[in-house]
C-alpha cells in the first residue's frame, strides 16, 4: 500500500491539492499553515520525505523502453490436457479450478469458460461416485453449457443507471433519517460504531443484546429483524443494508462486467458446483438475481432481448416437491400431483383441518413454510420463529405433517438410516453424496442428517432432471438460428427467441422438458415469454 501522510485522510488531501494545485505547491506554501492549523501543519512538516514517496509509487511511467511484441506474448491453452493431468498427478486440484480464469482472457474475449472437469468427471466414475448414467449425462452437458456462456445474455446498462440513481437518493433519505434517530452523524456501514450507537448512546435492545465471540456487539441482519419492532431506526437500518447490497452487487458491478464486445454478460457455470450436482454461476453470479420488490424486478427488466427478439423462461414447477413425493410414495402428495391441485393449498387443508375452499393465504403460506421446511429439516423452533407460532402450537403443526403425510415422514426416517447404515445417499439416477452420521458433536450430526435428506430430492430435481432437459433441448433446438439458450437458473431454463418463432418453440421447450423424466407424478413446465427477465407473461 501507499502510505501517503500518516492522520491526513483522503478528503482533506483533496481539499489541499484543490487548494495548492500540486503536492510541491502546497509544500511552497507550507508556512501559511502554521497559524491557520498547526497540527496539519506539523503532520506535513514530519512527513515531507514520505509524501514525496507517495507521489512518486503512485506515477505511473509510459516512457520506460520494452521491447513488445503482441503475438509472442498471446497466451494459449492448448496444451491444458497434459496441464490437468500434470496438476492432478501432484494433487493440485485447486489450480486446475484457477485454469477457467486463465481461460477466460482469451483473444475473443468470450472464450470457452466451463470450469475445466474432464478429469474429475472420470475420477469420480472410477470411485463409483457417479453412475454410467451420471457420467454420461455430465460429459453431455458439458458442450451445452460452454455454449450457453459464449452466448451469454444481454443488460440494458442504461436501466441499472437509472435505478443506481433511484437507490442512490433513497440511500441518501434513509442516512439522514438514521441520523436524526440517533441524534449524531456516523459510519452506518461501521458495525463497531453502529453498536455502540444502538446498544449504548440509545440503550436499545435490553436483554436480548446479543455479543460475537470477540466481544462486539453484534448487528448482523438477523438480530437487527428481531428488534425491528422495538425503534425506528431498525427498520431503516434493514432497509439500508437491503438496498446497499442491491447497490453494490448487481446495479453498480454488473455494467463492469459486460462485454466490450457484445454487450452482453458471460457468466461461467461450475458444472459439479454444488455435491447435489447443481449448477453453480460465478464471474458474475447470475443464478441469484433478485427476484422480489420493486428494485428486484427493475434488475431483471435489465437482462433483456435484442429488437426483434423475446425472452422466453421455462421453469419446473414445484418440481423438488414433486421428486419428494415420487421418490417417497406418499399416497397423498402424488393423488394431490396427478389431479393438478395446489400442494400447499392441499397441506394446509390438512395441517389445519378445513376444507380446501376455505384455505386462507396465510393458511397456505404457512403450509408452504411447513413444504420445504420439513423436508429439509427444520425444526419446531425455526417453524416457530418464522410463522410467529408458539413453540408449542409450531411443535404441534409438524407432527400433524408427518401423520398426514406419513409416507414422506417414513422416507426422511428411511434415508438418515440408510446413509447412518452406508455412509452415503444418492439420486435416482445414482449421483452419489458420502456423508458421515455418526458424528459425536450433536450440531454436526444435524446438519449431516439435512444434508442426507436434501441430496436424493435436490440432485434427482436440479442436478440430474435439469441438466437432461438441457442436453435434449440442445438436440433439438441446438443448431437453430431463431432461439439461443442463455441461461439456466436451477430449475429455471431462459431462452432469447426470434419474435415470430416464440408460438413455435415453447409447446417444444415444454414438451421436451415435462418428457424427459417419468415419474410417479406429473412433472410440469411453465413458460413465460417478454421483452425482458422482469416483464414475463404466461403464454
Amino acid at each position: 500500500n501507499i502510505p501517503g501522510v500518516p492522520g491526513i485522510g483522503e478528503k482533506t488531501a483533496i481539499t489541499l491539492l484543490k487548494e495548492y494545485g500540486s503536492l510541491e505547491s502546497l509544500y511552497q506554501n507550507l508556512n501559511k499553515l502554521k497559524s491557520q492549523s498547526p497540527k496539519l501543519f506539523e503532520k506535513l512538516s514530519v512527513n515531507k520525505d514520505q509524501a514525496f514517496l507517495s507521489k512518486k509509487l503512485a506515477i505511473i511511467k509510459r516512457d520506460v523502453p520494452i521491447n513488445f511484441d503482441i503475438i509472442a506474448a498471446s497466451f494459449d491453452l492448448a496444451e491444458d490436457e497434459k496441464i490437468k493431468k500434470l496438476f492432478f498427478r501432484f494433487g493440485f486440484k485447486s489450480l486446475i479450478n484457477r485454469l477457467n480464469d486463465l481461460k477466460g482472457g482469451g483473444k475473443k474475449s468470450v472464450p470457452e469458460q466451463t470450469q475445466l472437469i474432464g478429469d474429475e468427471l472420470e475420477e469420480y466414475y472410477k470411485k463409483g461416485i457417479f453412475s454410467e448414467k451420471i457420467y454420461i449425462l455430465e460429459k453431455e452437458v458439458r458442450p451445452v453449457l460452454r455454449k450457453v456462456e459464449r452466448t451469454g445474455i444481454l443488460l440494458d446498462v442504461n436501466i441499472l443507471k437509472t435505478l443506481a440513481a433511484k437507490i442512490a437518493a433513497e440511500l441518501t433519505q434513509i442516512k439522514q433519517e438514521v441520523f436524526r434517530q440517533a441524534g449524531q452523524e456516523f459510519n452506518i456501514n461501521s458495525t463497531q460504531e453502529l453498536g455502540r450507537i444502538i446498544f449504548e448512546k440509545l440503550n436499545l435492545g435490553g436483554k436480548r443484546i446479543k455479543k460475537t465471540k470477540t466481544g462486539a456487539y453484534a448487528t448482523d441482519a438477523e438480530e437487527l429483524e428481531k428488534l425491528k419492532d422495538t425503534h425506528p431506526i431498525f427498520p431503516l437500518l434493514l432497509r439500508w443494508r437491503e438496498l446497499s447490497k442491491l447497490q453494490s452487487t448487481y446495479v453498480e458491478a454488473l455494467p463492469r462486467l459486460v462485454s466490450p464486445r457484445d454487450g452482453r454478460l458471460h457468466t461461467t457455470f461450475k458444472q459439479l458446483g454444488a455435491v447435489t450436482g447443481r449448477l453453480a454461476s460465478e464471474n458474475p453470479n447470475l443464478q441469484n438475481i433478485p427476484t422480489k420488490g420493486e428494485y428486484g424486478l427493475e434488475i431483471r427488466r435489465a437482462f433483456t432481448a435484442p429488437a426483434g427478439w423475446l425472452i422466453l423462461a421455462a421453469d419446473y414447477s414445484q418440481i423438488e416437491l414433486r421428486v419428494a413425493a415420487a421418490l417417497s410414495g406418499d399416497e397423498k402428495m402424488i393423488e394431490t400431483f396427478k389431479r393438478g391441485e395446489d400442494i400447499h393449498t392441499r397441506t394446509a387443508a390438512e395441517i389445519f383441518n378445513v376444507p380446501a375452499d376455505k384455505v386462507t393465504k396465510e393458511m397456505r403460506r404457512e403450509a408452504k413454510t411447513l413444504n420445504f421446511g420439513v423436508l429439509y429439516g427444520m425444526g419446531a423452533r425455526a417453524f416457530a420463529q418464522s410463522s410467529g407460532f408458539s413453540l408449542s402450537q409450531a411443535q404441534e403443526f409438524i407432527r400433524e405433517y408427518e401423520a398426514d403425510f406419513s409416507g414422506l415422514s417414513k422416507f426422511i426416517k428411511d434415508i438418515k438410516n440408510k446413509a447412518r447404515a452406508q455412509g452415503y445417499v444418492e439420486t435416482l439416477w445414482g449421483r452419489k453424496r458420502y456423508i458421515d452420521l455418526n458424528s459425536p458433536n450433536p450440531g454436526f450430526r444435524a446438519a449431516a442428517e439435512r444434508e442426507a435428506v436434501n441430496m436424493p430430492i435436490q440432485g434427482t430435481a436440479t442436478g440430474d432432471i435439469v441438466k437432461a432437459a438441457m442436453v435434449e433441448l440442445d438436440k433439438k433446438i441446438g443448431s437453430k438460428k431463431d432461439i439461443k439458450m442463455i441461461l439456466q437458473v436451477h430449475d429455471e431454463l431462459v431462452f432469447e427467441v426470434a419474435a415470430e418463432a416464440v408460438k413455435k418453440y415453447a409447446p417444444i421447450i415444454k414438451e421436451v422438458m415435462e418428457n424427459v423424466v417419468k415419474l410417479a407424478v406429473p412433472i410440469v413446465a411453465e413458460v413465460e415469454t417478454g421483452p425482458s427477465w422482469g416483464d414475463l407473461n404466461k403464454l
